[in-house]
C-alpha cells in the first residue's frame, strides 16, 4: 500500500491524508481487495499511526483498528 509510506513523511498533512485514505479504503474496498502482503503492510501502517505525535492520526489509527478487528479478528492477537 503506498498510503503505507506516506505514514512516515515528516510533513503532518500528509500522515493525516494517508491515514484517512487508508480508512476509507477499509470502510469501501471489499475485502477480496486486501492480500497477505497487503494486510502486512496494513498491520505496519497501523503500528505507526498508533505511535503518530498527531492526535489526529492517532484517532484515524483506533478507527481503522476498530475495522481491521471486525474484518479479520484471526489476525488480532488477544
Amino acid at each position: 500500500m503506498e498510503l503505507r509510506k506516506g505514514l512516515n513523511d515528516d510533513a503532518v498533512t500528509c500522515r493525516r491524508i494517508c491515514s484517512t485514505g487508508i480508512e476509507r479504503a477499509m470502510n469501501e474496498w471489499d475485502i477480496e481487495v486486501f492480500t497477505e502482503r497487503s494486510l502486512v503492510s496494513l498491520e505496519e501502517g497501523l503500528r505507526r499511526m498508533a505511535t503518530d505525535k498527531d492526535a489526529e492520526v492517532r484517532q484515524t489509527g483506533k478507527r481503522v483498528w476498530g475495522k481491521f478487528m471486525e474484518l479479520w479478528p484471526e489476525r488480532v492477537d488477544e
